[in-house]
């Protein structure tokens, strides 16, 4: 018997693309590659397709609180980028991060959830179970998405991760997915600092990949070059 389904976070995707050790195994058996835990950009989904020569990379998305998946990618869909549609027994609405309001599509906001799976409280802790829900009892992520006419959710990031940029909204997960297909580049991770003009800036950490050189010019140069302003 061979593995045909593989369950994996988005750091194991991405050492599968990345790592020469692929080369040394035979993978050919899997077939169907789930992905939780934390957002997985689309062109890692492409990535991980290509390279892996696999039919699917499908997300899902959920919560401790929340008992498991919330959302998860149908089977035989091809959509890159998306956690899928709602599953069984559970409602989501995208709320207004400041005022609540719930959102119509493709209006990114929180994502908050409803339903069978959903706790109670956090044991002893009555001022955090107070704040986790809404006035509706609907549970907040604190997770920012969205959803499209056809009902399937986009996860953008999340909220406190988020870098407020001279007003604007800048998901780290959004600059990382462009990092990684540097050929340079191994791994990135991208933070927030201070800055006294544009209230923040993103700050990036490179593992280069080995034997390649890159300078950080060059790599600011690629983003430019790339980013959606």
């Amino acid at each position: 018997h061979k593995i045909t389904k593989l369950f994996a976070v988005p750091s194991i995707l991405l050492f599968l693309v990345k790592s020469p050790l692929v080369e040394k195994y035979d993978v050919s058996s899997i077939q169907d590659i789930v992905c939780g835990g934390a957002l997985v950009p689309k062109e890692l989904e492409k990535m991980v397709e290509e390279r892996l020569k696999v039919k699917s990379v499908r997300q899902a998305f959920g919560m401790t609180e929340a008992s498991g998946a919330i959302t998860i990618l149908p089977k035989n869909v091809k959509k890159y980028g998306t956690a899928g549609k709602v599953t069984v027994s559970f409602k989501i609405k995208v709320c207004d991060v400041e005022s609540g309001k719930a959102l119509p599509p493709n209006q990114i906001g929180e994502l908050r959830m409803f339903g069978d799976g959903v706790m109670k409280g956090y044991l002893g802790n009555d001022e955090e179970s107070k704040t986790a829900f809404d006035e509706e009892g609907f549970l907040r992520s604190g997770d920012l998405g969205y959803y499209d006419e056809e009902g399937f959710f986009y996860i953008v990031d999340r909220l406190k991760e988020i870098i407020k940029y001279k007003g604007f909204q800048v998901s780290p997960v959004e600059l990382e997915s462009l990092l990684i297909q540097h050929p340079a580049v191994k791994d990135a991770g991208i933070v927030g600092i201070p800055d006294e003009r544009a209230g923040e800036v993103p700050l990036a950490f490179i593992v280069k990949q080995p034997n390649k050189n890159v300078s950080e010019e060059e790599l600011v140069r690629y983003i430019e070059g790339n980013v959606i302003s």
